[in-house]
């Protein structure tokens, strides 16, 4: 009886373990972005819903989300409309904060924002550059909740907020 209690555990370990390397193989990683205006470019071609919009809040799960359209750079909303946004896919980005957000994706019943595409927050548009130097984040691993104490870390900031607004100029010239 003791030998069939450790076979089964010994299965499901194993079962856990090549679940866990099945799960790593269908994740993806992004390419990275060597000419931000060619990648905008391209995911705007592909996009039916390119907009500004205000996410107001999350289900409980951080699955999906509510959207308020601010701005319409392309497709049919409206502003004001409210639509419901879905955080789906294992390739980002993930919406996780609420604020204002540049939306680049597909809205049918619902929107989705494109996968390694260039959705971004704009109060916090971190992922459109790279992580700060290791040695600033490992001095203070809670560099976003951070006050800026440290110099590079602010002027990293201010440098991807300024991206993230030129996108946004970029996107509307695009119209």
């Amino acid at each position: 009886m003791a030998l069939n209690f450790q076979y089964r555990i010994l299965k499901s370990l194993l079962s856990l373990l090549l679940l866990s390397q099945s799960l790593s193989l269908l994740a993806c990683d992004c390419i990275p972005i060597k000419n931000r205006e060619k990648a905008l470019s391209r995911e705007y071609s592909i996009s039916n819903a390119v907009f500004i919009g205000e996410v107001l809040s999350f289900s409980a799960d951080s699955s999906s989300f509510e959207i308020r359209v601010v701005e319409v750079i392309k497709g049919d909303l409206s502003k004001g409309q409210i639509i419901k946004g879905i955080n789906e896919g294992l390739c980002g980005p993930f919406v996780s904060k609420s604020g204002a957000w540049i939306f680049l994706g597909n809205y049918d019943q619902h929107f989705k924002a494109n996968d390694c595409g260039l959705s971004l927050s704009l109060k916090h548009p971190w992922n459109i550059l790279p992580p700060p130097p290791p040695e600033i984040s490992a001095e203070n691993p809670n560099w976003e909740d951070s006050n800026c104490k440290f110099d590079q870390i602010r002027e990293w900031k201010n440098k991807a907020k300024k991206e993230a607004e030129k996108q946004v100029s970029y996107l509307k010239s695009l119209d």
